[in-house]
């Protein structure tokens, strides 16, 4: 399938690229927060404590519910950067400004935590984009290749919701589907059908370096993209104005 340059019509609300670590010898979040918004002082203009962080370390090291939780955010220019004791994750927000300047970004704050020498292996490493699909059809469901029925019947928009994980050969895609759904970020406001695609690499449990993420950003990137558009009818997706150069 070829896949689309950009959409004149874009769906994508969120777009997150997340790094998960072994654990370190102190907490990713006591250090970094302030290393990366004073480098790049120019993007991020505002910070923000997460609930969590009030727990103490001991606590949350005992929980594997929270090892990957935030605790931390700086935020600014449309995008997020969060923290925890395992955890780093750069978010761009609506109106999405394309792979080429999101890559772009993520590029430059990679750079500073590499600069600080202050990062363990990487274990886990993923892409998710969440999309609301404007309501093109009378009903939500028809507008993908999804075909489900249960005892010979098709279900309806209403109340239908699906999470399904897919396995290949290197990554793991996770997928939410659901209807009817409204979304609003500071004076973006959307609603119709959500579908969020959610690829992991599961080949680096032993461990990367931060390098060979880099790396491989490019094809988690267009393996995120190409599920998202298998999902969509051919007749869909033509609406939604697809640019292929």
């Amino acid at each position: 399938m070829e896949l689309p340059i950009r959409l004149k019509i874009q769906p994508l609300i969120e777009s997150t690229i997340e790094l998960r670590f072994d654990e370190p010898s102190i907490s990713i979040v006591d250090r970094l927060p302030a290393l990366v918004f004073t480098k790049l002082a120019g993007v991020f203009t505002s910070s923000e404590i997460t609930p969590v962080a009030s727990l103490p370390k001991e606590v949350r090291d005992k929980d594997p519910n929270l090892w990957y939780a935030q605790n931390f955010r700086i935020l600014g220019s449309g995008y997020l950067l969060y923290f925890g004791d395992r955890v780093v994750g750069i978010s761009r927000h609506s109106p999405y400004c394309g792979w080429v300047e999101f890559k772009a970004k993520a590029l430059e704050i990679f750079n500073v935590l590499i600069e600080s020498n202050l990062l363990p292996p990487v274990v886990r490493f993923s892409m998710k984009a969440v999309n609301i699909l404007p309501s093109l059809r009378k009903t939500q469901l028809e507008m993908l290749t999804l075909k489900i029925d249960i005892g010979g019947v098709s279900p309806v928009d209403s109340g239908f919701n699906i999470r399904a994980e897919l396995r290949g050969d290197r990554y793991i895609k996770i997928l939410e589907i659901t209807p009817n759904v409204a979304a609003q970020q500071n004076e973006f406001k959307t609603s119709g059908l959500l579908i969020s695609v959610d690829c992991i690499n599961y080949k680096c449990s032993n461990g990367v370096r931060i390098e060979d993420v880099i790396y491989e950003l490019d094809l988690l990137h267009d393996e995120t993209k190409r599920q998202f558009f298998e999902l969509l009818s051919v007749d869909v997706l033509q609406e939604l104005e697809p640019e292929y150069k």
